[in-house]
C-alpha cells in the first residue's frame, strides 16, 4: 500500500508520461487538485475540487463494487449524515450547482430533467435533495456510481457555498 504524496505540478508529468516511480500522488493545478494513481503504473488521473475528494479517489473510495451494485462505497456513509431539517433555499443553490457539474456528468437535456425534478421538490433538506438528485440520475440512465458522484459533488458545493 502506498502512501498518498503531494507532488508539484512539474513532478506530475514525467509520473504521467513515464509511469514511475510507483505510487499515489496529487498536484494542485488552478484550482483543482489532480490525482495520480501509479499503484500499478497505469498513471490513472482524475481532477477534483476539493482535496478531501481527491484523496478519497487516491483511496480506492469511488471504486466500482464487484456485486453489481457500484455505487460509490462512501456515499451510504456520506448519506447518512446529511441532515434532514428543511433549509428554504436549498433546492435553488442545487439548480445552480446542477449547472456547474453538468459539464462533467451531465447533456444539457439530461441536467434539465434533473434541474425539473428538483424544482418539484417539496422537502428542502440535504437529505432529500441527495435522494432527489440520484433517482433523477437513475431515471435518465446514468449508472449508481455516476449518480452517487454527481450527488456527492453537487450537495458538497451547496454545503461549502452555505458555509461562505
Amino acid at each position: 500500500m502506498f502512501e498518498i504524496c503531494q507532488i508539484s505540478k512539474e513532478q506530475a508529468l514525467p509520473i504521467i508520461l513515464e509511469r514511475k516511480p510507483l505510487g499515489l500522488f496529487f498536484c494542485k493545478e488552478n484550482q483543482r487538485y489532480v490525482a495520480i494513481d501509479n499503484s500499478r503504473g497505469e498513471a490513472f488521473t482524475e481532477e477534483f475540487d476539493t482535496v478531501d475528494l481527491c484523496k478519497d479517489w487516491l483511496n480506492g473510495m469511488f471504486e466500482v463494487c464487484e456485486d453489481d451494485d457500484d455505487t460509490c462505497p462512501c456515499f451510504a456513509d456520506w448519506l447518512s449524515g446529511l441532515s434532514q431539517e428543511y433549509f428554504p433555499g436549498l433546492a435553488n443553490m442545487c439548480l445552480n450547482a446542477i449547472d456547474e457539474w453538468s459539464l462533467y456528468y451531465l447533456s444539457t437535456s439530461d441536467a434539465q430533467h434533473i434541474k425539473s425534478a428538483i424544482a418539484d421538490i417539496a422537502a428542502e433538506s440535504l437529505y432529500a435533495l441527495a435522494d432527489c438528485i440520484f433517482q433523477a440520475a437513475i431515471d435518465i440512465g446514468k449508472s449508481s456510481f455516476t449518480a452517487s458522484c454527481l450527488v456527492m459533488d453537487v450537495l458538497d458545493d451547496v454545503i461549502k457555498n452555505s458555509k461562505g
